[in-house]
């Protein structure tokens, strides 16, 4: 198992220096060897998968040379959708040099199970060494939670696979797994910056930028509002009594998205400007002013 887990992740994460991308370096010398996979006939699960939203060549044109390296394209999501699968017959099953190979269930009796390895090989198990497989429709998804089966050749094998197509990031839930590809992507450039800018998780494949974008936009909604230094007060109650009342509009775009918000207040204490119960306070503006924290306000 470890060597196969050496062979999926060489070296440490760490971003390599810049190589050419024409080299004759590939993927596969990094990762475990098998076949491709046969078609086989049968049902496939009816859980949704979340690349059945995903966005289009055309919607992926905005990434510029790195959509390939990002996400499937519709022809290869479409073929994946059609592939015969049987979810009954396909399993993982543990095998001692490459930890995890594809195979078809040939028969099952006393607690073994007889496997056929698609490199041709027999081999019996007992039935916690196999694992069920995945429709071909999860092949190379972008976020292992979503998978119908998720356990580790799954998960392996799903990274494989992204590696294979430099696809170097994948999310699992509420992580994003980065498997060095000591090479020089196109990824980084400008338009990569630009494209995810302002994007929810769900709208753009995995991505780092995606994670420090989506990082900044929770650091800015959850930040105290500067209003607050504005209409609060220290009362006997509270350091942070709000003496105002306030009526919030938002106002929405065409395409749903917000375009702009204003605020309108109502039934300013302004008595509080000039007097104060005992051990009351003004608003905070007028201390945090005065302070001289920030002469540039004065």
């Amino acid at each position: 198992m470890e060597e196969a887990k050496e062979a999926l992740f060489p070296g440490n994460f760490q971003t390599s220096d810049k190589t050419d991308l024409t080299s004759s370096s590939s993927p596969e010398r990094y990762l475990t060897r098998s076949k491709p996979e046969p078609g086989r006939k049968g049902s496939q699960p009816t859980r949704s998968v979340c690349s059945a939203a995903m966005s289009s060549d055309s919607e992926m044109a905005v990434f510029g040379e790195a959509a390939p390296y990002l996400r499937k394209s519709e022809k290869e999501r479409i073929e994946a959708q059609n592939r015969p699968f049987d979810a009954k017959t396909s399993v993982f099953v543990a095998e001692p040099k490459e930890s995890f190979v594809k195979g078809t269930i040939q028969s099952k009796d006393a607690g073994k199970v007889t496997v056929k390895t698609e490199a041709g090989a027999t081999l019996t198990v007992k039935e916690d060494q196999i694992f069920p497989m995945n429709p071909p429709k999860y092949d190379k998804i972008e976020d292992m939670a979503m998978m119908t089966h998720l356990h580790e050749p799954a998960v392996l094998y799903n990274l494989k696979e992204r590696y294979a197509a430099w696809m170097i990031y994948t999310y699992s839930g509420l992580f994003c797994v980065t498997v060095n590809p000591y090479k020089w992507l196109p990824v980084y450039n400008p338009e990569v910056v630009a494209a995810y800018r302002g994007k929810k998780r769900q709208e753009a494949p995995p991505h780092i930028f995606s994670i420090s974008d989506n990082a900044y936009q929770f650091m800015l909604t959850g930040c105290d509002n500067s209003t607050q230094g504005v209409a609060f007060a220290r009362t006997n109650q509270s350091d942070f009594n709000e003496s105002l009342g306030k009526f919030i509009r938002i106002h929405f775009g065409t395409t749903g998205k917000l375009a702009s918000a204003d605020i309108e207040t109502y039934l300013l204490e302004k008595s509080r400007v000039t007097f104060q119960l005992k051990a009351e306070r003004s608003y905070h503006i007028f201390y945090q002013i005065t302070s001289n924290k920030k002469p540039e306000l004065i």
